[in-house]
């Protein structure tokens, strides 16, 4: 959970609507997911890609009564979803603690369908180097800003579709 940022304005930033599919890439504890799936509905799914297992467990038992919550056991750079069968990906409060930040950057941009965003939310990263490695690998910032005293968070979209292959 972000300290810097409520979950109702972490959902707002990432602008979801019913049936729609959303992956949180390295969840944590899953205080996000929950509240994403609400909103996606149904007709939607929110993935939940975590490595650590100890989070893994309390993830699946947050949300084994959820039939739009999937956890998914995997590494951030590698997961096992489909080619561009998301809307959203978020990556919240993770930067720092990815192991290669611009392969979970590709992985993102090959879950994201055509007009797909990526919305990223830290507290913690530099945020200028955030934005440059997205610019020199393929990504239009739409949005981007403090969201708190601490906080910062963009939008992008892939610029270069070939990346998403």
């Amino acid at each position: 959970m972000l300290k810097c940022l409520p979950t109702a304005e972490i959902t707002a930033l990432l602008n979801l609507q019913p049936g729609m599919n959303i992956t949180a890439i390295g969840v944590g504890a899953g205080d996000l997911i929950l509240p994403l799936a609400e909103i996606v509905g149904p007709r939607g799914h929110a993935f939940a890609i975590e490595s650590a297992p100890d989070n893994l467990v309390r993830l699946r038992e947050q949300s084994r009564d959820r039939q739009n919550v999937h956890v998914i056991e995997s590494p951030y750079h590698e997961t096992p979803l489909a080619s561009h069968s998301n809307d959203r990906v978020l990556l919240a409060n993770i930067w720092n603690e990815l192991p290669d930040p611009v392969q979970t950057l590709r992985e993102s941009a090959r879950l994201l369908r055509e007009h797909g965003r990526l919305v990223l939310v830290e507290e913690q990263a530099d945020f200028g180097r955030v934005v440059e490695t997205l610019e020199k690998n393929t990504w239009d910032i739409h949005r981007q800003g403090y969201a708190g005293p601490d906080c910062y968070f963009l939008e992008a979209s892939v610029s270069d579709e070939s990346v998403q292959s």
